[in-house]
């Protein structure tokens, strides 16, 4: 979703730019640049918030299981057993 978006500011920002009247062709880049910049970087923090989210739910699934330690052999703190 954040994906969509970042792709409609993408769009929308030459037309922003035109409609101010703007005429440089350095800021209209500079602000299509960016806006491509965006795209890339949300696209990237949400497969890292996917991730995260996925090992929260295999967690409280051991957890519930009975594990007593993570995958990666940390301890499970008080504050990760107790889900509202």
């Amino acid at each position: 979703m954040l994906i969509v978006a970042c792709l409609g500011v993408l769009t929308a920002a030459p037309g922003v730019i035109i409609a101010f009247k703007i005429s440089s062709p350095w800021l209209v880049s500079a602000v299509s640049a960016g806006a491509a910049g965006v795209v890339a970087v949300m696209g990237l923090w949400q497969e890292r918030y996917k991730q995260a989210v996925n090992q929260a739910d295999v967690d409280r699934t051991q957890v519930l299981n009975g594990a007593l330690v993570r995958a990666d052999g940390s301890l499970i703190r008080v504050k990760d057993t107790s889900w509202s």
